[in-house]
């Protein structure tokens, strides 16, 4: 009964949630909580659900990324969300950028 086209904003689940959005094709959006160290849960539903089915967001002013972490978020922020993805993938930052570009936009059709 989802929507055709489901994403979990500020995603903070773990990897059994990750697995249920991988087997019903949802999306996940990752702010800057996908790089604190305490969070595998939520990189290892990156990584399950791949790299078709992630974004990523500021959700300003909360959820900034390290090494920020604490102050007030902004969109100038991103690159560091990029990198902690491109972690996980072990791939360049740009095509991990690349990716979530091209995900955004089929997501919301623009």
């Amino acid at each position: 009964g989802s929507p055709e086209r489901t994403v979990f904003h500020s995603y903070s689940g773990d990897a059994e949630m990750g697995e249920i959005a991988r087997d019903n094709g949802w999306y996940l959006s990752f702010s800057g909580t996908v790089s604190y160290k305490g969070n595998d849960g939520i990189r290892e539903s990156a990584r399950l659900v791949g790299l078709d089915r992630i974004m990523v967001e500021t959700d300003a002013p909360y959820l900034t990324p390290m090494p920020y972490r604490g102050r007030t978020n902004a969109p100038y922020m991103i690159p560091y969300t990029l990198t902690a993805l491109a972690d996980v993938f072990d791939l360049p930052v740009a095509e991990v950028a690349r990716a979530t570009r091209r995900t955004t936009r089929t997501v919301y059709g623009v």
